[in-house]
This record gives structure tokens, C-alpha cells and sequence, in this order.
């Protein structure tokens, strides 16, 4: 599902747990895309915690018609995932795979803050010029 389709369930009320199969994140349900390993495309692949991203929203209940456009702009799809990723697919995949409720930049900024070229490189799968580009 990707955000314009999104919009439309959501107007005609579904909730986001009809929509989406939300998981346990850190301190409270997200979803994370089963299958999406860091290709191109506009689908839907992480809703973060929601109220911990400033979005006060129940995923069990419908969504008033004014609140949407700020729940659709805290929803990430692959795409904007590979353009946190500088479109390296590789480190988009990992990246999803650290997000347990924030938003990619700030899980990004952590990991890059708290790591060293060499623990990308090896964890993403990616050469050591590729992961250096997210060091400079």
C-alpha cells in the first residue's frame, strides 16, 4: 500500500490496525514491511511509534479527516528510506531493521554517531567507500 491508497482507506474509515499488521517495537506498536530488502518503490515499509514521532494517533480507531496529512507525513516508504540511504539499498534494509520506533534519520544519525565505517561496511554489505560516504 503506498500513501495516496493509504488516504483513501483512511477516508473511507479504516483504522490502521485493519490496514496494517503492527508489531511490538521498543515502547509501542509499529510496522515494519515483512519483506522489503532496500528496492525502489512507493510502498508503505515502516510506521514508527506514532505518539513517541509527536503523532497522537490510536491505530485502533478511525482517524478524524484533519489529522491525516500529519500521520501520513510521519509514515516512511522504501523510497524515502533510500533517500535517507543516499540510495544505497543495502544500508536502507539495515536501516529498517534498527527502527523500533523512531523515525530512520535519527536511528541513522545514532548509528553513525556510535559506530565506525568498518561496522557499516561489514552489516550492510556494502564496500568501505560505500559506507564511508555516510561518515563525511
Amino acid at each position: 500500500m503506498n500513501k495516496r491508497e493509504l488516504k483513501r482507506a483512511l477516508l473511507n474509515g479504516k483504522t490502521l490496525v485493519e490496514l496494517f499488521n503492527f508489531s511490538k517495537g521498543d515502547a509501542c506498536e509499529i510496522f515494519v514491511h515483512p519483506t522489503w530488502k532496500g528496492e525502489a518503490t512507493d510502498e508503505i515499509v515502516y510506521i514508527p511509534c506514532l505518539e513517541e514521532n509527536n503523532c497522537y494517533i490510536d491505530i485502533e480507531k478511525e482517524i478524524a479527516v484533519e489529522n491525516i496529512e500529519d500521520l501520513i507525513s510521519t509514515i516512511w516508504t522504501g523510497n524515502e528510506f533510500l533517500e535517507v540511504c543516499e540510495g544505497n539499498g543495502n544500508v536502507a534494509s539495515m536501516l529498517l531493521d534498527m527502527c523500533d520506533w523512531a523515525n530512520p534519520y535519527s536511528v541513522l544519525n545514532t548509528y553513525i554517531t556510535c559506530s565506525e565505517p568498518h561496522d557499516l561496511m561489514i552489516e550492510a554489505n556494502i564496500s568501505m567507500k560505500e559506507a564511508l560516504q555516510f561518515f563525511e
